[in-house]
C-alpha cells in the first residue's frame, strides 16, 4: 500500500510540474501576446518585423498582425 501511495505522490508531483511547464509557454507564445492588445507589424516590401521607426519612412506600406485579423497601413510619418 506504501508503494502505491509513493507512486500516485510522484505521478501528482509530475503532473504539477507539467501543468507549470505549460503554463510558461504559453506565456511566452507571441501569440498569447497579440490577445493582450499588442500587434506584429511587417514592412510589406519584405515582410521583415519592424522593430523601430528608423526601419520605415513616410509613405512605406507595413502589414499590422492582431490576435484575429490583420492590416494594411501606409506610414504617415516617424518618430524616434
Amino acid at each position: 500500500m506504501r508503494m502505491k501511495s509513493t507512486g500516485v505522490l510522484m505521478l501528482m508531483e509530475r503532473e504539477k510540474t507539467a501543468e507549470g511547464l505549460m503554463h510558461k509557454l504559453v506565456a511566452l507564445n507571441p501569440r498569447g501576446v497579440l490577445e493582450r492588445g499588442y500587434a506584429i507589424v511587417y514592412r510589406d516590401s519584405d515582410r521583415k518585423v519592424i522593430t523601430s521607426s528608423g526601419m520605415v519612412t513616410a509613405g512605406d506600406r507595413v502589414l499590422v498582425e492582431l490576435a484575429k485579423g490583420g492590416l494594411k497601413a501606409v506610414v504617415k510619418e516617424t518618430s524616434v
